[in-house]
């Protein structure tokens, strides 16, 4: 019999009001993500479907791939896309927001050294870029 504990449908603290949490608090809830992403197979998923969708490419060509990240915590996938992408020699920038402050702050932190990601606070309802 495999145990499992029962299921919460609680609000994550993440997406509580952020008077209810201290940044350390929800410095580590991201770390949890992170964790959750890679060994869940998160990472892989994207990576997966991001590769197809980058199969036409081909690396000689001088194309650039535009991604955004909508609710981006802290930069996980757009980190593992651009790993990716550069060892596919593709190049791509990824644009990652997220409307929590602490978010883009921890975002911004671990996706230092990664010149082809920018990060910004902004919602994901009312995203505030040009309509092409």
């Amino acid at each position: 019999m495999i145990l499992l504990p029962k299921r919460r449908d609680d609000p994550e603290l993440i997406d509580l009001p952020s008077e209810t949490y201290n940044k350390s608090e929800f410095a580590e809830s991201l770390a949890d993500i992170r964790k959750v992403n890679r060994y869940l197979g998160d990472n892989h998923a994207i990576l997966k479907v991001f590769s197809a969708l980058a199969s036409g490419f081909a690396v000689s060509e001088a194309k650039l791939i535009r991604v955004l990240d909508v609710a981006t915590g802290s930069a996980d996938i757009p980190v593992a896309i651009v790993r990716w992408a550069r060892r596919h020699g593709l190049n791509v920038v990824v644009t990652a927001v997220d409307v929590n402050p602490l978010a883009v702050h921890e975002a911004a932190a671990y996706a230092h050294g990664y010149s082809e990601i920018t990060i910004a606070v902004a919602d994901g309802f009312s995203l505030p870029f040009l309509k092409l």
